[in-house]
């Protein structure tokens, strides 16, 4: 799916995959600002509405990253341990039916 960022993507590939989301939001904040009537009438500067939203995409891109990357360090974790846990629970199952058997 576009917009989605590969399970095992280099950093260089996530700064990339921002940067084109952020230039795309950036070109339809923009628009819809110069396009917007009510802009000359009342005065507002479009530059610095479109500053102050980039400004908090970029936080909240930010923050979506931090998330992300805390989630994606908690599956690794569970890939790494989790076969071995897998492994040992096959393993003891295995010699509680030759016990039983």
């Amino acid at each position: 799916r576009p917009g989605r960022i590969p399970i095992r993507a280099t950093p260089a590939v996530i700064v990339a995959i921002v940067a084109g989301a952020m230039m795309r939001l950036s070109a339809v904040a923009l628009a819809a600002l110069l396009g917007s009537p009510g802009v000359a009438a009342t005065g507002a500067n479009p530059i610095r509405k479109v500053v102050t939203l980039l400004q908090k995409m970029q936080a909240q891109v930010t923050e979506e990253g931090k998330k992300e990357a805390k989630l994606f360090d908690q599956y690794m974790c569970y890939c790494q341990t989790g076969g071995k846990t897998l492994e040992a629970s096959i393993e003891a199952a295995k010699e509680k039916i030759e016990a039983d058997t």
